[in-house]
């Protein structure tokens, strides 16, 4: 009962210190008023455990006030004690401070455990948002309230927070009758996979996508870096026109670099019952993220994509989608889809979605997002669940640091790798770690990977740095060299370093940028890259001994993708999990060369065709001035020939 009266007073002081919600303009364009919606929630269906289950009822009032600076403000100054990072975590996950501040998660989990205070919660908050009165008027009550809350906070309530502040853990996301969290969870890769010694086709990511569309019923949502597949943005009219309405965004950057997706940004817009956001983020709008049906728990499914919804990334027939005789280069992206039915997951992308597309937040306006873990039903006696998180300021700060390193030191046995851009130094710093402890162990360290060959081969790609090399580029010249102090050298020893370099692959060759010279003589360039984000471990301590895999993930391993609007989930499941090491494994054995051997190769030929040479000799701005003029110019040709846009590398730009 203390606990509860605490918490009641907590968030009461919260709301005392919150400007009315005409002065704050990152309001939601979309909310109704608080009547409206207080009268929805109070008919909402009542938990039946210790615990509430109504999830966007609390997303809404996370939305409503963490947002606000003077309320996270407020909180870190409460609970100043209790949210402090022990030293041994701070080493251990590398924290660049000791305090921080209360994550949405934590807050939701105050929430959770008290339902019967949100009528009280709704009357704060009414009052706050109408109150005219002065500032003295103002001070006083908050000064009353500072002191009722004093009075009544002790020991005990601030021992059972300080449980729930431990950073590397995710706060339970549960349903109301115990039953798992979601189902249905499938994996759909657009290349073959190798899977018991059986081959499997690659899938049609784009018809999944489209077919995902069609299946909604009340509503959907949906947020992305690129758009220019014609096809489903045809669904989503066609949605729109059935009344089912929708929300779409699409990076703003994007939408005027390229006049495709520029064209279909303009065509959502126009359409009743679509809500199309050009998304202004500070680093990229790079989620790729689909809800629909989130009101509806029997109906509601979600789709997390690596690849954009582009003919490039996700359409079967490759950049040469207008040839019946198309070149064997011309595949998609390798990329893969998650789909799940979720009626938490679906909400929690919901209240995602609507910070990103209807608040507008951005950066630092974002508050500290924690991780969620929603519960999936035991396989073989172990349970599966699965782990998400949403940037920029995902998990505890550092997503690289706080969930990738982390999964990474917490495994056991082989390490796979599937990766677009490789650039963090925290995720480094925890294969290294596990490279140590494994060879003290006296095991090998267990590492292959398969990573886009421009990106693998750049001076800070941490593929080169694992391999003992670096890259020295001076002007019109580019040299590869072993690096002296290697640190991966001196743990692993000359037979371990070896075997790790052999590991470590650049892409199948025909992913990479190609000429072809259609029936007519006309030359096309024809570009797929390796653009997953996946990490793959078959053992995972302490609970889930069957494996783990990142999938579903937008979140490249760099360190510019800590900006971004990305979202980043582990799935906690063996057969999932096995399911990833054969979509890794369809990769590898077509990876004919390690990044060493692709360096040496480099170093003795002048005009590498694997986008070696050329591309070295530019400056980085030049690099991506380069990069930017070949997607207009290439856009340009694509709409001379009457054919979708072959290719869209914007992305590259800020991709490390």
């Amino acid at each position: 009962m203390l606990m509860r009266i605490s918490l009641l007073l907590c968030l009461s002081l919260v709301l005392s210190f919150v400007e009315p919600a005409s002065s704050y303009a990152a309001k939601p364009k979309t909310t109704t008023s608080r009547t409206k919606k207080k009268k929805v929630a109070d008919e909402a269906p009542a938990s039946k455990g210790p615990i509430s289950t109504d999830y966007a009822r609390m997303f809404e009032y996370a939305r409503e006030l963490l947002p606000r600076p003077e309320v996270k403000k407020f909180l870190k100054q409460v609970f100043k004690d209790e949210l402090v990072i022990s030293e041994e975590l701070q080493q251990k996950y590398h924290f660049p401070e000791k305090e921080t501040e209360m994550a949405e998660n934590q807050f939701i989990l105050l929430l959770q455990e008290n339902p019967r205070l949100w009528k009280l919660l709704d009357q704060y908050v009414q009052e706050i948002d109408s109150g005219k009165e002065g500032t003295a008027k103002q001070e006083a009550r908050h000064k009353e309230w500072r002191a009722k809350f004093k009075e009544v906070i002790d020991d005990s309530m601030l021992e059972r927070f300080k449980k729930h502040n431990d950073p590397t853990e995710a706060v339970p996301l549960v349903t109301a009758d115990g039953s798992p969290a979601y189902s249905n969870l499938k994996l759909h890769v657009d290349h073959k996979r190798v899977q018991d010694g059986n081959t499997i086709p690659p899938e049609d990511l784009r018809q999944i996508w489209v077919d995902f569309i069609n299946g909604a019923t009340k509503e959907w949502a949906m947020n992305v870096y690129d758009f220019d597949l014609q096809v489903l943005a045809d669904a989503m009219i066609a949605k729109a026109k059935e009344g089912i309405p929708g929300r779409v965004g699409i990076d703003a950057k994007v939408i005027e670099a390229r006049p495709e997706v520029k064209a279909i940004f303009e065509q959502l817009k126009a359409t009743k019952n679509i809500q199309a956001f050009a998304v202004d983020a500070v680093g990229l709008n790079h989620q790729k993220i689909v809800t629909r049906d989130w009101s509806i728990p029997e109906k509601a499914s979600v789709l997390l994509s690596s690849g954009n919804a582009t003919q490039s990334c996700v359409g079967p027939e490759g950049d040469m989608v207008a040839f019946d005789n198309r070149p064997k280069e011309s595949v998609p992206n390798a990329n893969h889809m998650i789909t799940m039915d979720s009626y938490v997951m679906a909400n929690l992308l919901n209240h995602e979605l609507t910070k990103v597309l209807d608040m507008g937040l951005r950066g630092n306006g974002f508050p500290l997002a924690g991780s969620y873990r929603l519960p999936g039903p035991v396989k073989n006696g172990k349970p599966t669940s699965i782990v998400i998180t949403f940037s920029p300021h995902g998990a505890i700060g550092n997503v690289n640091n706080d969930l990738i390193a982390k999964l990474i030191t917490d495994s056991r046995g082989p390490i796979r790798m599937l990766q677009f851009a490789f650039s963090s130094k925290g995720v480094e710093d925890a294969l290294l770690e596990r490279a140590q402890a494994d060879v003290a162990a006296g095991h090998e360290f267990d590492f292959q990977s398969v990573g886009d060959t421009p990106f693998a081969m750049r001076d800070w790609s941490t593929f080169l740095s694992m391999s003992g090399y670096g890259l020295e580029v001076d002007g019109k010249s580019h040299k590869y060299y072993e690096l002296k102090d290697s640190p991966w050298v001196k743990a692993l020893g000359k037979n371990g370093i070896a075997k790790l370099r052999e590991g470590i692959r650049v892409a199948p060759p025909y992913y990479g940028t190609h000429h072809w010279a259609d029936p007519s003589g006309q030359d096309h360039e024809v570009t797929s890259k390796i653009h997953h984000k996946v990490l793959v471990v078959p053992g995972v301590e302490p609970d889930h001994s069957d494996g783990a895999a990142i999938l579903g993930t937008s979140h490249n391993f760099s360190e510019n993708a800590l900006h971004n609007n990305e979202q980043l989930m582990i799935i906690y499941d063996g057969e999932i999990a096995q399911q990833a090491m054969g979509m890794f494994e369809g990769l590898r054995v077509e990876s004919k060369r390690s990044v060493v051997e692709t360096a040496e190769r480099r170093n003795s030929f002048a005009g590498d065709s694997d986008d070696g040479a050329k591309e070295l000799q530019l400056k980085p701005d030049a690099r991506a001035k380069t990069i930017e003029a070949s997607v207009v110019g290439r856009s340009k040709a694509a709409r001379a020939r009457k054919i979708d846009d072959p290719k869209s590398c914007v992305e590259e730009l800020s991709a490390r």
